[in-house]
């Protein structure tokens, strides 16, 4: 009796996909939503601007397309999780980004071309192509000077803060060794 109990807020901050003048009042700049804890405690996310998800995934590619390791992993959170298929799990930013730089290394041209996103709260599903020339080691596949090609997709959940908290990645896995073995 007499006591309050204070309910955390969760504010996110940026621009509302879609023009203006679709807009009837401009949320452009912040939303608070009192009381969110409860919600990331039964697993739901609060809202979280589409536009910044989109700002995070083209960070991504531009990251990669910069052959910049820490750039590439600033968008995980500290305890991130990257699931790759057909190749394991990877814990951690620092581990996120010695994983690019091994594959920076073994394609030293690699190229990441995003062919379609879809976003959602909290969310994203990307469709991308890999295409690099493999001139370090890969794997334990030593360099075989062969350019390949790979399509793959991404699923990625975001937290509040806006850094990707889990990836999952499906890259066809038998067709890039094929590749690289000149199949």
């Amino acid at each position: 009796a007499g006591t309050s109990r204070s309910t955390p807020s969760t504010a996110v901050t940026g621009p509302v996909p879609g023009p203006a003048s679709s807009r009837s009042r401009d949320h452009s700049r912040t939303t608070v939503i009192p009381g969110a804890w409860p919600l990331l405690a039964y697993g739901l996310r609060p809202f979280f601007p589409l536009a910044a998800i989109v700002a995070a995934n083209e960070a991504t590619y531009a990251a990669w397309n910069a052959h910049d390791a820490d750039a590439v992993a600033a968008v995980f959170a500290d305890d991130a999780v990257i699931v790759d298929s057909g190749v394991g799990e990877v814990r951690g930013r620092e581990a996120i980004r010695a994983r690019v730089a091994g594959m920076l290394a073994a394609f030293p041209d690699l190229r990441l071309d995003r062919r379609s996103l879809l976003v959602d709260t909290g969310a994203n599903a990307d469709e991308w192509t890999l295409t690099g020339t493999h001139l370090g080691e890969y794997f334990g596949i030593a360099p075989t000077g062969r350019r390949i090609e790979a399509d793959g997709a991404t699923f990625s959940r975001f937290g509040a803060d806006g850094l990707v908290e889990h990836d999952t990645n499906y890259i066809d896995v038998a067709g890039l060794l094929n590749q690289l073995a000149g199949d």
